[in-house]
């Protein structure tokens, strides 16, 4: 067992959590995700792909908190339905949820409030998820998933705005 900010970790956890993460690090964006053209990847962080990319135009509209829920339940391998349903469900989907809340407040720039009601949840449940995902990204594994999450969901939103 070992000490980190959010309480003990034990040693299975921490190499679970770590094949789970690494799985998903070298995921690159392309263009062709976003204009449906062959190019080569590119950088997965959100403001360089907005840069080299996206024409300005097209980046006026955050993602919408669907967009959003379709992304991260293809990341965790759940229903997207399963985001939004009133019990707590099984460990993924709620960490699921959290995610995908923190990632609708973050990127969508909705209130608590508003991010609560996206989810069928509470503003403090909304927070409580924000907070823990903020201080979950210390661990760099868990902060490049987050950003392949981010990139994922921008580029879906600029792939929707577009049609």
């Amino acid at each position: 067992m070992t000490d980190c900010p959010h309480g003990p970790v034990s040693s299975g956890d921490r190499q679970r959590y770590s094949k789970f993460f690494q799985s998903h690090r070298d995921d690159a964006v392309t263009t062709a995700d976003i204009c449906g053209a062959i190019a080569k990847p590119m950088p997965t962080k959100p403001a360089l792909l907005c840069a080299q990319a996206i024409p300005a135009a097209l980046t006026l509209s955050p993602p919408s908190p669907a967009c959003i829920r379709t992304v991260v339940a293809q990341a965790f391998a759940v229903p997207p339905g399963q985001l939004r349903t009133p019990s707590r469900g099984c460990r993924r989907v709620a960490v699921a949820r959290q995610c995908a809340m923190y990632l609708a407040h973050v990127l969508g720039g909705l209130s608590f409030t508003e991010t609560g009601r996206a989810f069928g949840r509470d503003r403090t449940t909304a927070a409580y998820a924000c907070r823990r995902f903020e201080e979950l990204r210390d661990d760099p594994t868990f902060d490049a998933f987050v950003e392949m999450l981010e990139t994922r969901c921008s580029a879906r939103a600029v792939a929707e705005t577009a049609s």
